[in-house]
């Protein structure tokens, strides 16, 4: 029971920001990272094992649905409610954006790119909040990697 209610407030969740319109903060104007800007891994981060997609899971939503993912779908519904940014902090997003990053380096490789459509559109509206930038920011990949995301981990949730 408790996990059919957890996968229904997600599915619930995903569904909001997938009926919701795009916008805010513009992908190019607000700035993808920049590769050079990116640390380059260490040797232990590149030895890391790749873990299960049942382990990659669990770390992406935690044991009660509360993990990176679930953080990101309510940063991005608050967003859309208020695109001003004045309901994030950048504290939460470096937070959230430093949890999805690190389930990413050693995650199931079938979802890697999902994990880090939604890192990408957190980064931009990280920058945005940083630089003040005020443009439009496109939600499509990040919905369509929630989606992704909640359709493959839901057995194990």
């Amino acid at each position: 029971m408790a996990h059919r209610f957890k996968s229904a407030a997600l599915v619930t969740a995903v569904s909001v920001l997938v009926l919701s319109g795009c916008a805010g903060v513009d992908r190019s104007a607000a700035g993808a990272r920049e590769s050079e800007d990116a640390p380059s891994p260490t040797a232990t981060e590149e030895a890391l094992p790749t873990v299960s997609l049942e382990t990659t899971c669990g770390l992406l939503f935690g044991s009660n649905v509360d993990g990176p993912v679930t953080e990101a779908a309510d940063i991005i519904t608050r967003f859309v409610e208020a695109p001003d940014l004045s309901t994030v902090t950048e504290d939460e997003l470096d937070t959230t954006v430093g949890s999805l990053d690190g389930a990413s380096r050693n995650a199931d490789p079938t979802i890697v790119p999902y994990i880090e459509a939604q890192s990408d559109v957190l980064n931009q509206l990280l920058n945005a909040l940083r630089t003040g930038e005020n443009s439009n920011l496109d939600l499509v990949d990040f919905k369509a990697a929630s989606l992704e995301l909640l359709n493959r981990c839901d057995p194990y949730l």
